[in-house]
């Protein structure tokens, strides 16, 4: 159900548009392993058609999360085990795109560029 020969993006978003300056966009992505860990990257880019993660993006160790297959999606955990422990659910629209259910935003698949 997940593809791991790349990362599941968000689509960009305006970031402080700003009159005389040239706009950005922010956008993040996860990077599933098929361990059962995963772990997320954020970046600023110009263009909507320049998105493009590396590996070496999703290095921080403030990303990391555990995510479970279920029936019908992923369920993505933050902090498990701990007090503070945060769950994200992602519904399964297709082999390469899923829905965010708290904020009903897609993520969609992008694999690796060779």
């Amino acid at each position: 159900m997940v593809k791991f020969n790349g990362y599941y993006v968000y689509e960009p978003v305006l970031h402080q548009e700003r009159e005389n300056w040239e706009p950005w966009f922010f956008v993040k992505a996860y990077l599933f392993y098929e361990n059962g860990n995963s772990r997320a990257a954020n970046k600023f880019i110009k263009s909507q058609e320049d998105i493009y993660f590396s590996i070496s993006d999703f290095k921080d160790e403030n990303s990391f999360y555990n995510y479970y297959l279920t029936n019908i999606g992923i369920c993505l955990k933050e902090n498990e085990g701990q007090e503070w422990e945060a769950s994200f659910y992602y519904d399964k629209i297709s082999e390469n795109q899923f829905k965010d259910r708290q904020t009903g935003e897609d993520i969609k698949f992008v694999p690796w560029k060779k």
